[in-house]
């Protein structure tokens, strides 16, 4: 990670603590609660930079999951925010919580797939998603695959 790239993260986690703090509506544990969420975010997201993940998706789940936290009121809401981000699978689909983050979501079906291959449905999902960070890429993919 080069400089720039640390300098954004440290921005948008400086701003959220910032904002958490100036807001008078929050009782003091409770943003403490969020800062220590904050926090805990971060180190995620370093991890996943760690394994050499694409920048705007760590980012993006940075950014997202920190909008959360700065307007979470209680503390159960500040421990759905940090849970990793995975849908509800229905017979019609899959249905997000209020706390999802599709980049998340994604980068967990990505984990997954290294595991174990995904069953036809996990495979859908991740494709989809994939497709809505990565156009082009998926477009090429499913090319050969169906070629």
């Amino acid at each position: 990670m080069n400089f720039m790239e640390r300098l954004l993260l440290s921005s948008v986690v400086w701003h959220s603590r910032e904002v958490i703090r100036a807001d008078e509506t929050k009782k003091e544990a409770i943003k403490l609660i969020a800062c220590d969420g904050i926090k805990e975010v971060y180190r995620n997201v370093l991890q996943i930079l760690d394994e050499q993940i694409v920048f705007f998706l760590a980012l993006s789940i940075l950014e997202k999951k920190c909008r959360m936290l700065c307007e979470a009121k209680t503390k159960v809401e500040i421990q759905e925010i940090l849970k990793p981000s995975m849908p509800v699978h229905t017979y019609s689909g899959f249905r997000e919580g209020p706390y999802h983050v599709p980049e998340e979501e994604m980068l967990i079906w990505s984990r997954l797939s290294l595991e174990a291959p995904l069953n036809q449905t996990g495979y859908k999902r991740y494709m989809e998603l994939f497709s809505r960070y990565f156009p082009g890429e998926a477009d090429e993919i499913l090319k050969k695959i169906s070629g």
